[in-house]
């Protein structure tokens, strides 16, 4: 039976839906299946609605896409960490790469033993979302 829902809340959205038709202003912006909305969006705007993302050198990645370390790793990135709050998931951390670059929000699900003022080492583990 196919049935037609709108909704506000995402939640819902996932739980009920196969594919969505994502609106901005009375315009269709995009209309495809979760996944492909989620890791193909078409824009800035459909990124950041179905969730929180994290750009660096043009490219744009999801939290579940980056790694944090307290050592350094080969080809990560350095970062001081300005802020950090605990969540239910993870730890929310406010970084900044260098002076050039606004500050910007991670997700450390691993929780790891840092405060702010400390450096700290980030991985992206794929080429960000598709463009």
């Amino acid at each position: 039976i196919t049935t037609i829902m709108v909704s506000h809340d995402l939640n819902d959205v996932f739980e009920m839906s196969e594919r969505c038709v994502v609106m901005n202003t009375a315009n269709v912006v995009q209309f495809d299946t979760l996944e492909k909305i989620y890791y193909e969006p078409k824009n800035t705007f459909v990124a950041n609605l179905f969730g929180s993302t994290f750009e660096y050198s043009g490219e744009t990645y999801r939290p579940e896409e980056i790694e944090v370390y307290e050592e350094y790793i080969e080809s990560s990135l350095d970062a001081i960490i300005i802020h950090k709050k605990f969540k239910l998931r993870y730890n929310e951390l406010l970084v900044r790469f260098d002076e050039s670059m606004e500050p910007c929000l991670i997700h450390d699900c691993h929780r790891r033993q840092v405060e702010p003022g400390d450096t700290v080492f980030i991985t992206m583990k794929k080429k960000g979302l598709k463009k």
